[in-house]
């Protein structure tokens, strides 16, 4: 019996994308490749998804470049307490974090949280764009657990939140972003 582990690293990508778009989750292949700061900024101004919020391995980074190409940024990391720092990532319209690997079997991300409000970044706001340039990517749950540094914080996605608790019709956004749009897999 064929398992996900025997599958080849190309389709380990396609079981990965069938997964995460069956999931609800959305797909974004720019055209430069890799991470462009102007392909990000183009990007969320052309779909109005200003201003943004920035997980804290972004920041120093990518806080300066987006707003010098017209992005609005909110400052997350004021050293305010969380509750003043989920303030201002709520009031963002999309939260933008790295993504650390991916998990073919179930079409989920995994996104490492080092600092306070980096869960918050992509689950406070109503689109949550997730950069996975690089990530490596593993057949399944356990693969990946394998290599998991148990001292930090996970987050695993498996597209946008939801919910049936409600005469049993699916709801989306009900508990985190309505949109979590996957940035360059590959």
């Amino acid at each position: 019996m064929l398992t996900v582990m025997d599958l080849s690293r190309e389709s380990l990508r396609e079981l990965f994308e069938v997964r995460w778009l069956a999931a609800n989750g959305e797909i974004v292949h720019p055209s430069q490749g890799g991470v462009s700061f102007k392909a990000i900024a183009d990007y969320v101004l052309r779909e109005g998804l200003t201003p943004v919020a920035l997980s804290s391995r972004l920041e120093v980074e990518f806080e300066s470049r987006l707003a010098v190409l017209g992005v609005p940024v909110i400052e997350t990391s004021q050293g305010e307490g969380l509750e003043s720092t989920a303030g201002r990532i709520a009031r963002a319209a999309c939260g933008i974090t790295l993504v650390d690997g991916l998990i073919a079997e179930t079409g989920t991300l995994i996104c490492t949280s080092v600092g306070p409000g980096d869960r918050l970044v992509g689950s406070l706001p109503p689109v949550h764009l997730a950069i996975a340039s690089g990530a490596p990517l593993y057949p399944d749950l356990a693969a990946y657990l394998e290599t998991a540094d148990s001292h930090l914080s996970y987050t695993l996605i498996t597209g946008p939140s939801r919910t049936a608790d409600i005469e049993k019709q699916l709801v989306l956004g009900a508990h985190g972003p309505l949109r979590v749009i996957l940035w360059n897999p590959w």
